[in-house]
């Protein structure tokens, strides 16, 4: 015979591990399931990213009291390459495809910033969209030939694409041919924001990197949660 106190006690256990969703919580937690920690699983913990982040922004002005103003324009070549890294990361860390021809999207762009300066085109405003679009338009051509190859045929002609782009920019001399296309100086944005200031343009390229970083950090999580919904 069923006792009807036992019955109300376990009812009420099952009912207890049930609450409602919090906003912006993760169902499973809401719900006392557990799932293990998967490749896509990428969480952004503030007890060190944004120490961090403190750190990088201080970093000019420590420099600047020290008197070595030199580290912030190489802090600022540092987060452009850490930018460059990050996207490498994102197709080989976490999507496993080894790429040999990664730096030849961002000398395309660079040489776009720099061919548009030549041409009276200083505008950061202008001449960044146009870099971005324009590495996107090789990336896309190149990666639709490249994708159809897979393992070490994948690494090769991602090589290919890179060395073939190397010699096609070396050989324009009208854009410096072998001794590379040198800047006469920098982007502008217009108005009292100059980034012909190393700590003004070290800032922009930090603010860029956190915000490529965060978008690469959700688009994971949300690749994330899109397969755990469908498993």
């Amino acid at each position: 015979m069923a006792n009807p106190l036992a019955e109300s006690e376990t009812t009420m256990n099952r009912s207890a591990t049930v609450r409602p969703p919090m906003l912006g919580g993760n169902l499973d937690a809401t719900l006392g399931r557990t799932r293990p920690v998967g490749l896509l699983d990428h969480p952004l913990r503030p007890r060190w990213s944004l120490p961090l982040l403190a750190l990088l922004v201080l970093l000019p002005v420590v420099a600047s009291a020290m008197g070595e103003d030199f580290y912030i324009g190489l802090a600022s070549r540092i987060v452009i390459f850490a930018l460059a890294a990050t996207s490498l990361n994102l197709i080989l860390g976490f999507g496993g495809m080894v790429s040999f021809g990664h730096a030849a999207f961002v000398g395309v762009g660079a040489y776009t910033v720099g061919i548009l300066m030549q041409d009276g085109i200083a505008s950061a405003w202008i001449a960044w969209p146009t870099a971005v679009l324009v590495s996107a338009l090789f990336a896309l051509l190149i990666g639709a030939v490249s994708l159809r190859t897979k393992g070490v045929y994948f690494i090769m002609i991602t090589l290919a694409f890179a060395q073939m782009l190397f010699y096609l920019m070396v050989s324009l001399k009208n854009y410096g041919g072998d001794d590379g296309l040198t800047l006469a100086s920098r982007s502008t944005v217009g108005g009292w924001f100059d980034l012909a200031s190393d700590t003004r343009f070290y800032y922009v390229v930090l603010v860029l990197f956190v915000l490529a970083f965060v978008g690469i950090q959700r688009l994971l999580n949300a690749l994330r949660s899109h397969a755990a919904g469908h498993s």
